[in-house]
């Protein structure tokens, strides 16, 4: 990983996004393909390192990931952190996460070490935009196919009918 400003360079096409802080860095990855969408689950994963490269698996990591909607900051969710192995990362932090609405979000991660591990806390922040997913409907009443229509107004009176003679028949035989 690189410890140089990364996260500071305008690169346009940059499918995952490095931060660092206080000797702690973090690629983030979102899947499927890069791509957060509403109504989606969508899979983030931190590759989660030391400077110098060694991994911080979330085993080793008090952390916590907190979604806000942006610009109001406003939190939207506070996922679940499990381990994951991805890559050549082993028991890194991921979250699962469904977003409702497309638009901008800030993705907080933070953390400090687990008892028994050395490092010091941190807090990464990510922008992520959310595009338009599948739309959230209710299923729509299907059109009756025309045979059970018919079977329908066919099926109605007949069952009327029976009842009245069952009626009948039930009041003549009381007599």
């Amino acid at each position: 990983m690189i410890w140089a400003s990364v996260s500071s360079l305008a690169l346009p096409v940059l499918a995952h996004k490095v931060k660092t802080n206080n000797e702690i860095g973090a690629t983030l990855h979102v899947e499927p393909a890069d791509q957060a969408r509403t109504n989606e689950q969508t899979v983030v994963w931190f590759a989660l390192t030391q400077k110098g490269g060694q991994t911080v698996p979330l085993r080793q990591c008090q952390c916590q990931l907190q979604v806000l909607q942006l610009p109001s900051k406003k939190s939207v969710m506070q996922p679940a952190l499990r381990s994951i192995n991805a890559e050549k990362y082993q028991g890194i932090p991921s979250a699962t996460v469904l977003f409702k609405q497309p638009g901008a979000y800030l993705l907080e991660l933070s953390g400090q070490p687990a008892a028994g591990t050395k490092f010091p806390p941190f807090q990464l922040q990510f922008d992520l935009t959310v595009a338009p997913g599948r739309a959230v409907s209710l299923p729509a009443k299907s059109a009756q196919p025309a045979p059970f229509k018919i079977m329908l107004v066919l099926l109605i009176p007949a069952v009327l009918l029976v009842s009245a003679i069952t009626l009948v028949l039930l009041k003549i035989k009381k007599k």
